[in-house]
């Protein structure tokens, strides 16, 4: 019964020294709310209709950024399904998300389609950011789906790679 009393009193005893020791670890990543891994410094929020891309940059750097955006429309062929499209220059100060953002998207072929968004900082040393949305288009009818429909129906098609990353 006794030992039962000290254990209790030797751990709380103990505890706050072992606080108060400096640490050789690294400092954990910030981790989003939510879970997800380590936060970026530069991320895109995305919302995909029928008729637009709608978006937000996040700018966690402490450096007031401009972004270029574009949008690409990819098909089950892995080409263009309709021309590129340059949307707005979106400035983002330090530390803050950008105003919402659109690109209008034009009539749609037919098809499984994946929406590539893009936004790329006009300032040197900091990465590009971007998203992906899909769709099923029908009759000329267009219908946001998930991930899980696009792949199972096109077989993972396409892997495009965002900027040209041909060996020199």
């Amino acid at each position: 019964m006794r030992s039962a009393v000290l254990l209790p009193l030797l751990l709380c005893a103990a505890l706050p020294a072992c606080a108060s020791r400096p640490s050789s670890a690294p400092p954990a990543p910030q981790v989003p709310e939510g879970g997800g891994g380590p936060r970026l410094d530069i991320e895109s929020r995305i919302d995909v209709t029928p008729s637009a891309v709608h978006a937000t940059i996040l700018n966690h750097t402490e450096t007031d950024l401009v972004f270029r955006t574009s949008v690409r429309v990819i098909g089950a062929d892995w080409k263009d399904a309709v021309p590129p499209l340059t949307g707005p220059d979106v400035p983002v100060k330090a530390s803050t998300t950008s105003a919402p953002w659109s690109i209008a998207l034009p009539p749609l072929p037919d098809g499984y389609l994946e929406v590539q968004v893009s936004a790329t900082p006009t300032q040197e040393g900091f990465l590009d950011t971007g998203a992906n949305g899909y769709f099923r288009v029908e009759r000329g009818v267009v219908t946001v789906i998930d991930f899980g429909e696009w792949h199972n129906k096109t077989g993972g098609a396409p892997i495009t790679p965002l900027h040209d990353e041909s060996p020199p």
